[in-house]
């Protein structure tokens, strides 16, 4: 089941307005603003139609998986800078106020 990000982004990938994929989905714009940003559940039946309207296929699957994978990746390494970065400010020496240095 594809998000409310994904679903925006696969509209925006074919160029189309929020009115204009309402639209063809024979959506509210209101209803689809909604969805996309996830404030209400996508129904199966909606999403089945949005899917059919966006031509959700594997390729979508593929890309959003990569991009997951990828920004899974980036928050672990940002993890582990900040988990390095934590041990050295541990391990640095402390210099009391007015010890003459």
């Amino acid at each position: 089941m594809p998000t409310g990000t994904q679903l925006r982004l696969a509209r925006i990938a074919r160029g189309w307005t929020l009115a204009e994929t309402a639209r063809r989905a024979g959506l509210g714009l209101s209803t689809l603003s909604r969805l996309e940003n996830e404030r209400v559940r996508l129904a199966p039946d909606v999403e089945a139609r949005l899917m059919e309207v966006l031509g959700w296929n594997e390729a979508f699957e593929r890309l959003f998986q990569d991009l997951a994978t990828q920004e899974q990746r980036q928050q672990g390494a940002d993890l582990e800078k900040e988990k390095v970065g934590q041990q050295a400010r541990q391990q640095a020496p402390r210099h009391a106020a007015g010890d003459g240095e």
